[in-house]
């Protein structure tokens, strides 16, 4: 049932792990979506995470993110996908 929701309905899992980005990264009013997927461990460098992106396997809130300089406007809340099966809940 877990599999067909998450891949069939393309829905999302029950228990999705929770990332709050620092105060450190707020100062700005944004953060690049690069900093953001390595910081919330979706990736283990930022070359890593911007070929995620360039393969287009990277959504917020179901809006692909295509280009690797784009930044998210804090704050916000939404669900950053990665692949199709690693999810992470942003806070803040």
């Amino acid at each position: 049932a877990e599999f067909n929701r998450i891949f069939v309905q393309k829905d999302l899992p029950d228990e999705v792990p929770e990332y709050s980005i620092p105060e450190s990264e707020k100062s700005g009013g944004s953060i690049w979506y690069v900093k953001l997927i390595v910081l919330s461990g979706m990736a283990a460098s930022n070359g890593e995470a911007r070929r995620l992106i360039k393969g287009g396997g990277v959504t917020f809130d179901n809006e692909k993110i295509t280009d690797e300089d784009m930044e998210l406007k804090l704050p916000a809340n939404g669900i950053l996908k990665v692949g199709k099966r690693r999810f992470v809940r942003i806070t803040g």
